[in-house]
């Protein structure tokens, strides 16, 4: 039980990170003038290990809200 709730809590914190990531992605792109998030250099680099970027997507959120 104590597993599922970690995972759970892991999962939550990662949506939130992504979403972050891809709303200021979006926020990039339109401060620059570019045509979408398929431009913007996104890092993978993260303070915890065990929370890995997925790129692919930060890249299609931000298209997303970018109405792309």
């Amino acid at each position: 039980m104590a597993e599922d709730f970690t995972k759970k809590i892991m999962r939550e914190i990662s949506d939130a990170m992504h979403e972050q990531m891809a709303q200021a992605v979006a926020d990039a792109v339109r401060e620059e003038g570019l045509a979408s998030a398929d431009q913007v250099e996104i890092s993978t680099e993260t303070d915890d290990p065990s929370m890995p970027v997925d790129v692919a997507r930060v890249r299609r959120r931000a298209n997303q809200l970018l109405g792309l």
